[in-house]
Order: structure tokens, then C-alpha cells, then sequence
């Protein structure tokens, strides 16, 4: 039996486009929800099932869109990681990034950055047993772009040094 595919990570780093992208290469493959081929869910980071690809994006990027996550991404989140109420929102987002991207780790039996899929189509194919035909897609499918500022490693390593230097280090 074959396991369904569970491209995990954090929320922000193109889930929606992935799962997209190989439902236009011919697979079942939903958006935070399950389909015939599987699915793609940040959400299921910490205990989803299947053949788990840890997909990663560029930090300063993803750090910067959390900034907009609403109060049910945020419940959802620290039942797994320790935020507390008077950290600011970019230290949050900082934290989520650099904890969320550990926990995928774990059982992962890939990890990529999304921004590198055309490059390493092939291989992203052997390892979900398909042999699919890349297609060039639109690539801001969810865009929020302008919902947030741009984020420099300066604005990082001044929210938290230690942290940020942590962040640097997994990218």
C-alpha cells in the first residue's frame, strides 16, 4: 500500500502552491484538506500521517507573512511550541519558524525549499513515486504581499539575536 503524501513545514511556505502544482501534474493532492493522493497541511506538522515531505521557504518571507496569522493559527500553534503573551508578534513568528521547522524534521523523508522545486523536480518525483511533467504555474497563488512589511536579518537579530542566529544557521 502506498502512503498519501503529507507536504508538511509552516504555514506561509507555499503549501497552497504545492498542492496546486501537483493537482496540475494530475495528482489528487488538497489544501489543508485530504485527497485521493494526499494532501498539503501545515498543520499536520507535528503528528499527520503518510509520506512526509518537509517543504521549507525563504525565512525572512515566511517570518514576515506569520505576522498576519489570526487567532486560530496561533491557538493551533502553541499547543506545540511555548509563546507567551508578551512576546511581540515578530519574536512569535521568529519562534514559529525556527521550532515549527524542528518538529517537521522529525520523520521527514525529504526537505526542500520551495523557491528550488523546478530544480529538483526530478528528485522531488523519485521520492513521491511519480513521474510527473513540471508545469509552470503561477507562483502567487496566496499572495499577501503588502498585508506586511519586508523583513531584513537586521529586524531579526535586533527582536533576539540568539534566536535569529538560530534561524540563520537551520536555513
Amino acid at each position: 500500500m502506498t502512503l498519501p503524501i503529507l507536504i508538511i513545514g509552516c504555514g506561509r511556505s507555499g503549501t497552497q502552491y504545492t498542492a496546486k502544482l501537483l493537482t496540475e501534474c494530475g495528482l489528487d493532492i488538497g489544501h489543508e484538506r485530504e485527497g485521493a493522493d494526499g494532501e498539503a497541511n501545515w498543520m499536520k506538522t507535528p503528528n499527520g500521517r503518510g509520506l512526509r515531505l518537509h517543504q521549507k521557504r525563504n525565512a525572512l518571507k515566511v517570518i514576515a507573512s506569520c505576522t498576519t496569522f489570526g487567532d486560530i493559527s496561533w491557538r493551533i500553534i502553541s499547543e506545540h511550541i511555548p509563546l507567551y503573551p508578551e512576546e511581540s508578534i515578530l519574536k512569535k513568528c521568529m519562534k514559529y519558524y525556527y521550532f515549527w521547522n524542528m518538529i517537521a524534521e522529525r520523520n521527514t523523508v525529504f526537505s526542500y525549499y520551495v523557491e528550488q522545486l523546478p530544480e529538483i523536480w526530478d528528485k522531488f518525483c523519485e521520492v513521491i513515486g511519480h513521474s510527473l511533467t513540471y508545469r509552470d504555474i503561477p507562483k502567487n497563488i496566496n499572495t499577501r504581499q503588502g498585508e506586511y512589511p519586508a523583513l531584513s536579518w537586521r529586524d531579526l537579530e535586533r527582536e533576539d539575536p540568539i534566536l535569529c542566529r538560530l534561524i540563520r544557521k537551520q536555513c
